[in-house]
């Protein structure tokens, strides 16, 4: 069940504590995608009528968005046809993308479990114990599409490219990739644990021997479609080498215990 399904729980929200307010909240990488430019030092069109729409506006972040409603100026790009405004960072009224509701709101989660216990006299000063247990858990998470921004990707847009209407390097541009669907993630995990020993009484002295082993076996997937391939969790990522390369990257992971 996703958090959308769920109208209380379907909106991420902030506090406003100037204002004494709640206002809806969310991520500032948004699925329309912004620019960060200042208008006022680049040479197209779209950059001279965004500068007269926003004098002295300096570097923020452009949308291409023309919903007027949102209570800024709308500027349209004689070269491409869209229509670009500022974006709304917050207030009751802004252009952050709520990932709230593509999360799990109940998280899929299958379990099964088997447990035996028992015990055997041997002799009159010995009794033997055995307690077993196993369990299988199969969970999945998922969360919003992957953000990308150039700035970490150091991968700034250049200004001949099609897409760049400003015409100069934007080093600052972000979009959310719907399109790539929502992160999962998968995991299978498998835990078994045995205790056993013997006990009694010997003239007055009670004795107990005991032993126990355990062991955990998980194989975590993340999904992320913007890759094309499942990819480990972030806690496991590392440089491969060409050898590597082609390797699945569902690797079962496997911890040991044992006490005598």
């Amino acid at each position: 069940m996703l958090a959308a399904n769920r109208q209380w729980a379907e909106r991420a929200l902030s506090y406003n504590f100037p204002a004494g307010r709640i206002d809806p909240s969310g991520s500032s990488i948004i699925p329309a995608g912004r620019a960060h430019v200042d208008p006022a030092k680049c040479p197209t069109q779209l950059c001279q009528r965004l500068n007269a729409a926003y004098p002295g506006a300096g570097a923020v972040d452009w949308i291409a968005d023309g919903n007027a409603a949102m209570g800024e100026p709308v500027v349209t790009d004689p070269a491409t046809g869209l229509s670009w405004r500022k974006y709304i960072d917050s207030g009751q009224v802004n252009d952050r993308y709520n990932f709230q509701a593509v999360n799990y709101f109940i998280t899929p989660n299958d379990r099964l479990s088997l447990f035996a216990n028992g015990d055997y006299r041997l002799v009159d000063f010995a009794t033997a114990r055995l307690q077993a247990a196993w369990v299988d858990s199969r969970s999945a998470y998922q969360a919003a599409p992957e953000p990308f921004q150039t700035i970490f990707a150091r991968t700034p847009i250049d200004p001949t490219n099609p897409y760049n209407p400003f015409g100069v390097p934007i080093a600052n541009a972000a979009k959310r990739l719907l399109e790539t669907g929502p992160r999962q993630r998968e995991s299978d995990a498998q835990t078994i644990q045995l205790n056993g020993g013997l006990d009694g009484t010997i003239e007055r002295t009670d004795w107990s021997l005991s032993f126990g082993y355990g062991r955990t076996s998980s194989s975590p997937t993340a999904w992320d479609r913007s890759r094309r391939r499942p990819s480990a969790p972030a806690s496991a990522r590392r440089s491969r080498t060409p050898a590597e390369s082609g390797a699945a990257e569902r690797r079962p992971r496997r911890s040991r215990t044992a006490h005598l």
